[in-house]
């Protein structure tokens, strides 16, 4: 028996997501996206915890997959709402001190949730199910009772 694919991969991808999402915090994913492969590991962990078989790189790269596109359905949305207050933040204290608006105001205004949505689904599903196949190697099933 197998867990649930659906509810680890919804928790690790929330895991992922929050963390890649917050300021600061996403800088994690600076170093070879730790944040996104460590949500397909924890996915697979929990997927494979109540399970008495032992599961093969396959289930590992499906779900961590799922838990990498959850994550960036969690990050994305994040991610656009601190980037308008920063925007906003910057573009007060350009005007408050007299900067050049042009080069922050085409930042700001061609960025585009899409583009960034369907990016992030792309790259945190192939790095998440990278995180979720090397945990079929840390993670072992759950030992049969013979009771």
């Amino acid at each position: 028996m197998k867990g649930d694919i659906y509810k680890s991969a919804i928790f690790g991808g929330v895991i992922s997501g929050l963390l890649s999402g917050f300021p600061v915090v996403n800088l994690g994913n600076c170093l070879c996206c730790l944040w996104v492969m460590m949500g397909g590991l924890i996915s697979l962990y929990f997927y494979q915890k109540d399970s008495t078989i032992k599961l093969d790189t396959g289930d590992g790269f499906a779900v961590g997959a799922l838990a990498g596109v959850i994550g960036a359905l969690v990050a994305t949305p994040l991610d656009l709402v601190f980037s308008y207050w920063t925007r906003s933040l910057v573009m007060n204290f350009l005007e408050t001190y007299g900067g050049d608006l042009k080069g922050y105001e085409t930042y700001f205004t061609t960025h585009s949730f899409a583009t960034t949505l369907i990016i992030r689904i792309v790259f945190f599903a192939l790095f998440s199910a990278i995180g979720g196949a090397i945990g079929t190697a840390f993670f072992k099933p759950k030992a049969h009772s013979n009771s």
